[in-house]
């Protein structure tokens, strides 16, 4: 399947994106602007992917390490909506 992009000013919560910066197996991570002007990375569940059942477990089981891990070779979890139609995490 082709990854479908998004448009730059596409919005999640706060955060505005402002350019893509890569893709995986099932999302997609974009550089966003955040309501202070921060740059934070969103990365977001990429629907039709898969099972969504299981891909929401799996990016939920992430957005936990994330709130648990402190490392500076780990990003840190900002904020993240996995309840919407179209998950997401920032960081």
């Amino acid at each position: 399947m082709a990854t479908v992009l998004l448009s730059r000013n596409t919005k999640f919560g706060e955060y505005k994106l402002i350019g893509h910066i890569g893709s995986g197996g099932f999302s997609d991570v974009y550089k966003a602007e955040g309501p202070n002007g921060s740059t934070v990375a969103i990365k977001v569940l990429r629907v039709g992917a898969g099972d969504l059942s299981d891909l929401r477990d799996r990016f939920s089981k992430e957005r936990d390490v994330l709130s648990i891990v402190s490392s500076r070779n780990v990003a840190k979890l900002i904020d993240a909506d996995l309840t919407g139609d179209q998950p997401w995490i920032a960081s």
